[in-house]
């Protein structure tokens, strides 16, 4: 019952805090703009070359980052697999001197992957809330170092994608059930 409570609460967590990254996304975008607009008027007036070289440049690194995309394509997917598999190997797999053929995931109804679920609240909370959360904790250090390695994968994957919207990261964790995560092949990883 009690670990019921916790993934409701969990769930419910995740939900505001998405509400609220959203409303917040807006209000700095529509603040973003209004100060591109004053900025814009003031370096007209000013009218120094080197003022607009440098201005032409902001709209170019501002264009690298998507705030629209929402939704994962099968490539995005396929990349978020490969980058868990990559992380799983070599943060986990490698270091500890284990063959791919010998690693086995934690069993479905694991604490470790509660302990995952809490990274990707915590991930969620601190990125796109700008709340810190207490650090979750895992007595089997061999399935928190696994944990540790499928969130990296799961992190590294999303802070290289060039989006910054937390639906699209919501997307993601729609995606991996245990199931997926469990079949992904790290052998395509040698």
């Amino acid at each position: 019952m009690s670990r019921k409570f916790l993934s409701i609460m969990m769930v419910a967590v995740m939900v505001i805090a998405m509400a609220a990254a959203c409303s917040k996304k807006e209000t700095a975008e529509s603040e973003k703009k209004e100060e591109t607009k004053v900025e814009a008027t003031e370096q007209e007036d000013e009218a120094e070359p080197e003022e607009v070289a440098d201005d032409e440049q902001q709209p170019a690194d501002a264009a690298e980052v998507d705030t629209t995309k929402e939704t994962l394509s099968e490539e995005d997917v396929l990349a978020l697999k490969a980058s868990i598999r990559d992380s799983v190997v070599n943060n986990y797999i490698t270091p500890n001197g284990i063959a791919v053929t010998d690693f086995v995931w934690p069993a479905g109804n694991s604490e470790a992957w509660y302990y995952f679920d809490l990274l990707k609240v915590n991930y969620t909370a601190k990125n796109f809330m700008g709340t810190e959360l207490e650090a979750p904790n895992l007595s089997d250090e061999s399935y928190k170092q696994i944990m540790d390695a499928t969130f990296n994968g799961l992190t590294n994957w999303y802070e290289a994608s060039g989006v910054d919207n937390v639906n699209y990261f919501e997307s993601a964790l729609g995606v991996l059930s245990i199931e997926a995560i469990t079949t992904i092949d790290l052998s395509a990883a040698e």
